[in-house]
This record gives C-alpha cells, sequence and structure tokens, in this order.
C-alpha cells in the first residue's frame, strides 16, 4: 500500500512538473521581445541602424522595445539585474565594459555565423580585445578624398596618384580654397589626419595592451612622437593650416559637383551621392611618408551583450539577421558598402570606382587600420583634439602625448 503511494505521489508530481515546464516555455513563446540599447550618436551609423530594426521587424515576430542612451551612463545601466538584451556601443566603450567583465564573450557568434570567414579582417579585429570577442561590427566606413577634374584644370593642376601629389596641391589650394569634409558626428578632419599617420607607426597590438594598463605604458609606445612630428611637419609645410578644412553642406557639395571646388573629403556612407564623369577619387592607402601603408578603417559603432542579459534566444536571432547576406544586401541598396565579401563580390561591376576603392580598402586592411581614436583611453580623447589645433596654432613643443595621457588615472 505505501508501495502504492509513492507510486501516486510520483505520478502527480511528474505531471505538474511537466504542465510547470510547458506553461513556461509558452509564456516565453508568446512574449517575445528584445531590449536594445543604443548609446551611439553619429547620425550616419543611427541611419544604418534603423535599417537593421525595420528589417528585422518586417520579418520577425517579436517586439523591439529601443533605449537611446541621453546620458553616458552605460556602465551602471548594464550591471543591474533588469539589463538590456543588447547595446550598441564605440569599440572604446566595448573595451572598457569588456574588461570590467560586463560583457558576454561572443566567440560561439562568431563560430555560428561565420563571421571570419564572411566578413573583411579589419571589421572583425574591431569587435576582439585581447583575445577574447566582445562586440560584432555594424558598419564600416573609409575615408574616400574626392577631387573634380574640371576644377583641377581651371587650377593648372595635374590629378592626383598619390599622397604625395595631394600634399603638393593641398599647398597650392590652401591659397583661396577651403576643402569640404563630410565626416562622423564622433571625429573631426585633424584627427582623421592624425590617425593616418599614427596608424603607419603605431602597433595596433601595442596600443590596445596599453589600454588599460595607465599612462606609463601609453608613454611607452613607439611610434607616438614621430606622429605628432610628421603631423607638425604638415602644418610647418603649409599643406594644413587652421583654415584648410570646412564642415560640407548642400552649397558646398553642388559647388564640388560643378567643379568650383577641386577636393572634398568624404567617409564612405556619401559615396552614392558622387557620380560623374568628372570626380574621381585618390587611389588608397593614403600612406604620408612611405611605411605600412595602413589606410584607417572605421567602425564606430558594435553590438555587444550584457552578461545580465536575459533574452538570449531572441539575441542570437537578431544577430543572426544582422549578418544575414539579405540584410546586408539591404544596407548596401542604400548606398553604403558594408563588411560582408559575399555581398560586395555580388555587386561586382555595379559598384561605382568610389564604391571600389572603398571595397579595396577593406580588403587591404587589417588590425593595424583600427582607427587610432577607437584604440585608446576614451577619456583622452578630447585632449587628442585639442592638442592637434594647438599644433595648427603653431603650439608645437614635442610633449604633447606626455600631456595628454596625465589625464589618465
Amino acid at each position: 500500500m505505501k508501495q502504492k503511494r509513492y507510486f501516486l505521489f510520483f505520478i502527480i508530481f511528474f505531471i505538474l512538473f511537466n504542465i510547470c515546464g510547458c506553461n513556461k516555455k509558452d509564456s516565453s513563446k508568446d512574449s517575445k521581445e528584445l531590449n536594445v540599447y543604443i548609446d551611439i550618436k553619429d547620425k550616419h551609423t543611427l541611419n544604418v541602424l534603423k535599417t537593421i530594426t525595420d528589417g528585422y521587424k518586417n520579418t520577425h515576430d517579436v517586439k523591439l522595445n529601443i533605449t537611446n542612451s541621453l546620458v553616458d551612463d552605460i556602465e551602471k545601466d548594464i550591471s543591474k539585474e533588469n539589463s538590456p538584451d543588447l547595446v550598441f556601443i564605440s569599440r572604446n566603450e566595448m573595451m572598457n565594459l569588456g574588461k570590467k567583465g560586463l560583457l558576454d564573450e561572443m566567440k560561439c557568434c562568431y563560430d555560428k555565423d561565420k563571421i571570419n570567414n564572411r566578413y573583411y579582417s579589419v571589421f572583425n579585429s574591431y569587435g576582439r580585445y585581447g583575445d577574447k570577442y566582445y562586440g560584432i561590427g555594424v558598419v564600416p566606413y573609409t575615408i574616400e578624398i574626392l577631387y573634380n577634374k574640371e576644377a583641377l584644370k581651371k587650377l593648372d593642376v595635374k590629378e592626383p596618384k598619390n599622397i604625395k601629389d595631394m600634399k603638393t596641391i593641398m599647398k597650392k589650394v590652401n591659397k583661396d580654397k577651403k576643402i569640404p569634409v563630410l565626416l562622423p558626428d564622433d571625429i573631426d578632419i585633424n584627427t582623421i589626419i592624425f590617425s593616418i599617420i599614427a596608424n603607419n607607426k603605431i602597433n595596433s597590438i601595442d596600443l590596445e595592451k596599453a589600454y588599460d594598463k595607465g599612462k606609463e605604458e601609453y608613454l611607452k609606445l613607439d611610434g607616438v612622437k614621430e606622429s605628432f612630428d610628421t603631423y607638425n611637419n604638415l602644418v610647418k609645410e603649409g599643406i594644413i593650416t587652421k583654415d584648410t578644412f570646412e564642415n560640407a553642406n548642400e552649397i558646398s557639395l553642388d559647388k564640388f559637383k560643378q567643379g568650383d571646388i577641386p577636393f572634398i573629403i568624404a567617409m564612405s556612407y556619401y559615396n552614392q551621392e558622387f557620380k560623374g564623369k568628372n570626380i574621381d577619387v585618390l587611389k588608397s592607402p593614403y600612406n604620408v611618408d612611405k611605411l605600412n601603408d595602413n589606410t584607417p578603417v572605421l567602425v564606430n559603432c558594435l553590438a555587444s551583450v550584457p552578461l545580465k542579459g536575459k533574452n538570449s534566444e531572441e539575441v542570437s536571432k537578431f544577430l543572426d539577421f544582422m549578418l544575414s547576406n539579405k540584410n546586408q544586401e539591404a544596407i548596401i541598396k542604400k548606398g553604403v558598402v558594408t563588411a560582408n565579401k559575399e555581398v560586395n563580390k555580388k555587386q561586382g561591376k555595379s559598384l561605382s570606382p568610389i564604391n571600389k576603392n572603398t571595397v579595396k580598402s577593406l580588403k587591404d586592411a587589417n588590425e593595424d587600420s583600427i582607427m587610432f581614436l577607437y584604440n585608446i583611453n576614451s577619456k583622452i580623447k578630447p585632449e587628442l583634439s585639442s592638442k592637434l589645433d594647438d599644433i595648427l596654432a603653431g603650439k608645437y613643443t614635442g610633449k604633447e602625448w606626455e600631456e595628454i595621457v596625465k589625464y589618465i588615472k
């Protein structure tokens, strides 16, 4: 009799357990939500993210709860128990949160979606910090130097074949013309120029290793002083001045297209704007003084997974979609070159000469092409920009780096 009671109890327990389990599973199935936190301010990348999230909502039965950061307090937000499931952040922030143990490792995603095979090397390098992957890039940008052939003819100047020619022409143009620039919202033209120099003098791995080691490690880096020297030489030679560049607007864009302005410097996001037989692009790489030919590539937004995020299944589905060829094709149809090898190859001959130059830069790039600005401690980014302004004003001391890194604790 006692055995029968035990058996009956076991059967009841088994049934109740399965009922609870099914209910939990069904409840999870009915409440498909994904909490996304965006800590990116650049309007270009936000437009790309909108393409991705709109495409996902249109093809998946899920509620996307998107929060845009108003203040830089993401560390606090992802430390809570109700942490967002997925965050879009900069590489600097990814490294900061990764070293503090607040982000989940993403190697399984890299393996499952074969990211290292399907995407360009530099794009993958952006998501790695040390020997771990903490992020997946959204879209890469290159910096294109474009020129109008008719405008150069008016100035009696030959078309530039390399950066050396460009330096000579800029010295001449500086006298009465400004060069419009179209760049991401988180970086200025002077930092771009410095990064082109620094990416050919400073080893990316050494820079990354110094990230959380304090100012003493930064002071040991080879090539930083030489980078400032080279930048200062460009100023002394009159190749760049404080009046060389201006932010582009619709008027300056029209003037460039019409042949009234000889040059424009633009991120590859704007490649589709520049069409016509008179517009051409300076072929990469843009090496300043015969070193390693590392042309910087910008990836200013990465998808990362907070360690305390709960909805791993929906995160996985979203990332699969983001990395899918279908989504990458949707991005390139908007005129933005992606880091997906197959999608770019499929475009083939239909790519414009400017887009082909962007693709070449992405193919040739490696981890040493990670933009200098995105590989340093975020606390010193404003100081770097300030020191470059000082050099343009003729205030070069040779001790810029020492003065910059003192802001690191």
